[in-house]
């Protein structure tokens, strides 16, 4: 469970509160590292996860990866081939051959499967730690930022 004290010294400074942008970066860094500890038993990364859980259904190529989880082409395509050596994601063609499809293995099915209540578990901590805010509020506002795009 993340503690109180320890998010609040993170975000509360002499000045009262820091600068908006650097707020939303550190908490997302403190989610990451949070998520990864989580993970590990799984042998997997909060980014390799979401990449595996996002191709669970159905093929999806790269950049659609990256939009969907929130980062850059590289940053999947590093990932990819770091789950593809392991086994538990490969490469499919397509008709466009510059469009590389990512689908999972039997393994990467399994990985997800054995990982997701752990995953759950990452969002149940999470969301209890706001319990009692507006909860549905403060998620409908993440989401909003997610879309943010600049001007």
């Amino acid at each position: 469970m993340l503690g109180h004290e320890r998010l609040t010294a993170l975000f509360i400074t002499d000045d009262i509160m820091e600068n908006v942008s650097v707020v939303i970066a550190k908490l997302a860094r403190m989610v990451n590292r949070y998520s990864d500890r989580k993970l590990r038993v799984h042998h997997l990364t909060t980014q390799q996860f979401m990449l595996l859980n996002a191709v669970y259904d159905n093929p999806l190529p790269v950049y659609q990866l990256a939009v969907r989880i929130g980062v850059d082409r590289t940053t999947v395509a590093r990932n990819t081939e770091r789950l593809v050596k392991s086994g538990l994601l490969e490469h499919q063609s397509h008709i466009d051959r510059r469009r590389r499809m990512c689908a999972l293995t039997e393994n990467g099915k399994l990985a997800v499967e054995e990982a997701m209540p752990t995953w759950i578990q990452i969002d149940n901590d999470l969301l209890e730690y706001i319990e009692g805010e507006n909860i549905e509020g403060i998620i409908a506002k993440m989401i909003v930022l997610c879309t943010f795009r600049e001007r």
